[in-house]
């Protein structure tokens, strides 16, 4: 099996989402970059993104979400964020 490499330790955040995960089902947000794909669908610090591409957040690494937001600009990502008690689904696009 071959491996991916990645051309920065962390990879390149296209997301401009800056989380961490402080709970097994859950990535917090912490700062959401100006003029990022995270804000320009409406993400804002203190969201908290519960499902990524269909998949429950429980299933994904702080390094896996690292990975994901590294991926190629024009990729499509679908989350779901609690937004102040209010789920959404959103569909961010990495720039």
């Amino acid at each position: 099996m071959q491996r991916a490499t990645r051309e920065t330790p962390f990879g390149l955040n296209r997301s401009g989402l800056h989380v961490e995960k402080n709970a097994p089902g859950a990535f917090d947000v912490l700062l959401v970059d100006d003029d990022s794909a995270g804000a320009a669908v409406g993400i804002v610090a203190g969201d908290v993104i519960t499902s990524i591409d269909g998949l429950e957040a429980a299933n994904f690494s702080w390094a896996d979400f690292t990975a994901l937001t590294a991926r190629r600009a024009g990729t499509s990502m679908r989350l779901i964020v609690d937004h102040a008690g209010t789920r959404r689904d959103l569909t961010l696009i990495l720039r």
